[in-house]
């Protein structure tokens, strides 16, 4: 994002900058998802130039202390966030989190706009791209792909733990994985399933 660029320094080398931004690189995709938002009150930070705690502070702050002598309380026999994505936006309207949720646009669909014709992709939940008579999209390809389905593009990553190329999440975000190693397979289960491309690139149609 455009205001977190200023504090990154100006190395000299590709790999010093990378180094540079690894601490941004989460928060800019958690902004990409949910939005510059609050879930509460900023919390002000005394001797510290920035104004007050987002939800992305306040998160790695508790991440980062050790929790000691932890006991159950009632606060954590509540119901928790829904993991899923389709179910989250509901629940932080409902828990005061209004300006976190973004607005769901009217649904595209490719075989709405081109009927009769094949989809020129496959949706996968296992294995590999090429034992489903398809490849590894490229991140134009993704890109095309979630805008031609109407799915929200929330950016590039590189997640050598998960199937590379072009992820659907839940039927409302897509999500390119930019390596190339294809070992791991698609199982992301419920959560997830990996766009293939067949034939030509959405962009090239």
């Amino acid at each position: 994002m455009p205001s977190l660029l200023a504090r990154l320094p100006t190395p000299s080398t590709l790999r010093a900058m990378r180094h540079a931004g690894e601490a941004l690189r989460r928060r800019v995709l958690w902004t990409s998802i949910y939005g510059d938002c609050h879930l509460g009150a900023p919390m002000h930070r005394t001797g510290s130039d920035d104004d007050g705690e987002d939800a992305f502070d306040t998160l790695l702050r508790v991440l980062r202390a050790p929790r000691r002598h932890f006991r159950i309380s009632a606060a954590h026999r509540a119901p928790r966030a829904p993991e899923l994505l389709s179910e989250l936006d509901g629940w932080l309207a409902a828990h005061g989190g209004s300006t976190c949720v973004r607005p769901v646009p009217a649904r595209a669909s490719w075989k709405a706009a081109h009927p009769g014709e094949p989809e020129p992709w496959v949706l996968i939940d296992r294995g590999r791209c090429d034992a489903h008579a398809g490849r590894l999209m490229t991140e134009a390809g993704c890109r095309g792909y979630a805008q031609a389905e109407g799915l929200h593009f929330i950016g590039s990553t590189v997640e050598y733990a998960e199937y590379p190329g072009c992820v659907n999440w839940e039927g409302v975000r897509a999500e390119f994985n930019a390596h190339s190693n294809e070992a791991v397979g698609c199982s992301f289960g419920t959560r997830a399933r990996c766009a293939c491309q067949k034939g030509r690139a959405v962009h090239d149609l």
